[in-house]
């Protein structure tokens, strides 16, 4: 397969809006009933009725399936090229809304009598799903499962009560070297889609009642050119999914911001150190980054004071102390912690020392530790 830029007629998934699926349901119905009333011949007026309110509940749907087979063609001639969470996010939804619709044509049954193919339509929506999964499959196996993440969060794979059966294809796949065969099967499931659709859309014509001369069917086609499919075009596109560098999982967390409640008063003079007054009690907030593209998930967080230097005449005997917490951080997210309540003693000098355990796989320790010196006066 050749790599391209997506083509123009690509749509993303999270562009999917429920109101623009309602507009297009209601330009479908007007136009059907302008087509059916210019029609010949006329039938008879229930079965028409019918047959207009049917077209018109599954224009949503329709709808729907046209943009995801514009996902499908967009990662199809430009999947390397994508950032990560991205392309992961635009499977997930290809594949979970895929399958709504699918159930969603299903439902529908009609009220009376219609000539149309409607198992036909069922059989198409099927296809389509059982493709969208394949596909999912195919190119998260290409990518590598060490290089995305079977966990919950924005732009990962699937939710939590899928995850686990998904995330084993992916790695079944992927370690027995079938992402080229799994994503050969989508593009036929997707194929046999379209022939299933054909043939109700046939059927829908030869009934001269709704589409007249100029149609208002959707013409929905997951594969519309039978292009990029063979096994030397699907094995180019897998490593070009496996090499890319836009792909490549990043593992990067650091700490963004610390702060101190209360707030120490700014040090006084040269040499002098911040100093907190009136209270022991010590609150840290931080916050943590996900700076990488793949889930930081068990992130470990720890606090520890330190006394330092010589404590003030009669001051009690201080020790040292820490508290750590864990925390999951999807890709570009970040996490406020507080650590309160740390007590220390009045009359010393503490160093704090806030430190992340980088996760595996993280290149650098910048940004992954800090400290600050002060003292506490009652």
């Amino acid at each position: 397969m050749v790599i391209t830029q997506p083509r123009a007629r690509s749509a993303r998934p999270g562009r999917f809006r429920r109101a623009a699926i309602g507009a297009a349901l209601g330009v479908t119905a007007v136009a059907a009933a302008v087509w059916a009333s210019a029609s010949a011949p006329q039938p008879a007026g229930r079965e028409a009725q019918s047959e207009l309110t049917y077209v018109a509940e599954v224009g949503g749907p329709l709808a729907q399936e046209e943009q995801l087979a514009g996902v499908v063609d967009q990662v199809r001639t430009g999947g390397n090229s994508f950032q990560r969470a991205q392309l992961v996010a635009d499977l997930v939804e290809l594949d979970e809304t895929a399958q709504r619709e699918a159930t969603t044509i299903a439902s529908i049954s009609p009220v009376g009598r219609v000539s149309f193919d409607i198992p036909a339509l069922v059989t198409a929506a099927e296809d389509w799903s059982r493709g969208a999964r394949l596909f999912e499959v195919g190119v998260l196996a290409s990518i590598g499962p060490g290089r995305t993440s079977p966990n919950q969060g924005p732009g990962m794979i699937t939710p939590p009560a899928e995850g686990n059966e998904l995330w084993a294809q992916v790695e079944a796949v992927a370690g027995e070297g079938r992402a080229v065969s799994t994503l050969a099967s989508a593009g036929a499931a997707m194929s046999a889609g379209d022939a299933a659709y054909r043939r109700f859309s046939g059927s829908v014509a030869a009934a001269h009642r709704i589409l007249g001369k100029g149609g208002v069917l959707t013409d929905v086609r997951w594969d519309p050119d039978s292009l990029g499919w063979s096994t030397s075009d699907l094995a180019a596109f897998e490593q070009g999914l496996a090499s890319s560098e836009t792909l490549a999982p990043v593992n990067q967390v650091a700490l963004d911001i610390a702060s101190l409640d209360p707030s120490p008063i700014p040090a006084q003079g040269a040499g002098g150190v911040p100093t907190i007054v009136g209270t022991g009690a010590i609150t840290v907030i931080l916050v943590v980054a996900n700076q990488g593209n793949v889930d930081a998930t068990g992130v470990t967080v720890t606090v520890s004071f330190s006394p330092v230097g010589t404590p003030a005449p009669g001051a009690p005997v201080a020790s040292s102390l820490s508290r750590r917490q864990s925390v999951d951080i999807e890709p570009g997210g970040h996490r406020s912690m507080e650590f309160t309540r740390m007590l220390l003693i009045p009359g010393h000098t503490y160093t704090m020392t806030a430190s992340i355990a980088p996760p595996t796989g993280q290149a650098s320790a910048a940004g992954t530790s800090l400290t600050r010196t002060f003292s506490v006066e009652s």
